[in-house]
């Protein structure tokens, strides 16, 4: 086994040096289409499936997917109402005057963001056909019974209406029967509502997002407010804030994704997006990610379903109807992001801070490449054929781990390669997957972080 598991390993590092020209896209942090993350395109996926014949056979996959694209929601839509106001009829430049009269299309609806458009039910029903398509080999045609998949959802619109378009195009790659198991848990997929810690030391607290607010008036974003609006022709009492072309940024995003319209993007150039891209980031990294502990150690019940749900795959792997082919998780940005930084992927060695922009332009941790509308990451479970010749293997050693981010190969540190051993994994994440969520989340005090 050791020498194909080599080959393998060797396969999935060449499968990984691609053209970088092909992950050309706009970066709009977490209100990045997935049709512009573009990494399904490197074909992850289907290379590696290739080799599957070298010894290893996927056992179980567990899915977190955070839902489609939507509609902006109040908060937002109220904004943009508020910038056009400020810029509608008083742009001068004859270049950009068609701005002038450019409809807003989002309402203030407080409904408007509950459910999926048309471009999230594309974006799950692409994932559904590929990972259905790629892994189609777990479910075996002689026991239906056995073909269990557990789909669990959190119970808001966009995220049920994710799921079950996933499942209606997955379930189409599988020429048998499959046995779906369907549930709502808040608990699991929005623990951060949940989470007293959590609400009170950073979603609640208005000073967890120093470092953000900082930036927005700081002068990387004072220069580009300066510069579109001189480029606009507005007067002086027009002239934008740092707060507004972050606006006007948003609704580029919504705009590009939706409808496929760049006319407000024309007013930034590719150095102004980066600078707009990092004060997304900071938002998403101080609320969701490394920013405070706690906003990554609440995920815990996710890891902690993950990892039971593996451990009954090895257990009664000669078992089949004890476990279940797949486990499919459907949640939110807010879902997402925690559990990656869980994993300790995209993970930087200094904070992002508002003073050091010129320093993390090569940052690991950009929300626009993990947590895109749609963004989800894979955990794949192997059985590996142990080599005849070698006596020493035991069972728990044929078992081994790989990881997706958006359908693109990722190495878990602690992991020597992209195949991880699930002694390792196990190992790796165990202390997190025990799980002590109300204690973790002070949800018998008042404490705040």
């Amino acid at each position: 086994m050791a020498a194909s598991i080599r080959l393998w390993i060797l396969s999935c590092f060449l499968a990984k040096l691609v053209n970088t020209e092909d992950l050309r896209m706009l970066r709009f942090s977490t209100k990045t289409g997935y049709k512009h993350l573009k990494t399904h395109e490197l074909g992850d996926l289907t290379k590696l499936t290739q080799h599957f014949d070298s010894g290893c056979k996927p056992l179980q996959i567990n899915m977190l997917l955070r839902h489609g694209s939507r509609q902006p929601n109040k908060k937002w839509a109220v904004r943009f109402k508020d910038v056009l106001s400020k810029l509608q009829g008083n742009i001068q430049r004859d270049s950009f005057s068609h701005l002038n009269t450019m409809p807003l299309r989002y309402t203030p609806d407080h409904q408007s963001d509950m459910n999926l458009v048309d471009v999230g039910k594309q974006e799950h029903a692409g994932l559904g056909q590929r990972i259905g398509s790629a892994f189609s080999s777990i479910f075996n045609p002689d026991l239906a019974d056995a073909n269990m998949v557990h789909t669990i959802s959190s119970s808001k619109g966009r995220a049920r209406e994710s799921a079950k378009t996933f499942m209606d195009h997955f379930r189409q790659t599988i020429s048998h029967s499959v046995n779906v198991k369907y549930s709502v848990n808040d608990d699991m997929l929005r623990f951060f509502d949940n989470c007293n810690k959590y609400v009170k030391g950073v979603d609640t607290n208005t000073t967890a997002l120093g470092e953000y607010h900082k930036f927005k008036s700081g002068p990387e974003m004072r220069q580009i407010a300066g510069r579109v609006s001189q480029n606009l022709g507005l007067t002086k009492q027009h002239t934008l804030t740092g707060e507004d072309v972050y606006a006007v940024y948003q609704l580029c995003a919504y705009d590009v994704n939706l409808y496929n319209d760049h006319s407000w993007c024309d007013l930034f150039t590719h150095e102004d997006f980066e600078v707009l891209e990092y004060a997304a980031d900071l938002k998403q990294y101080w609320l969701k990610s490394y920013g405070y502990d706690i906003n990554y150690k609440q995920s815990c019940p996710v890891l902690a379903d993950v990892i039971t749900h593996m451990e009954q795959a090895v257990k009664y792997h000669h078992q089949p109807s004890r476990y279940a082919r797949a486990v499919l998780r459907f949640g939110h940005a807010e879902t997402l992001l925690p559990f990656l930084t869980l994993l300790g992927l995209y993970n930087d060695t200094n904070h992002l801070l508002a003073t050091n922009f010129n320093q993390m332009k090569d940052r690991k941790f950009r929300a626009s490449l993990v947590s895109p509308m749609a963004g989800n990451v894979l955990v794949v479970l192997y059985k590996c054929q142990p080599d005849q010749n070698d006596i020493s293997t035991n069972s728990a050693s044929d078992f081994y781990v790989q990881v997706y981010v958006n359908e693109k190969l990722e190495k878990l540190p602690g992991c020597d390669n992209f195949m991880c051993s699930w002694e390792n994994f196990r190992k790796l994440y165990m202390d997190h997957a025990t799980c002590p969520f109300h204690n973790l989340c002070e949800n018998d005090k008042h404490d705040e972080l």
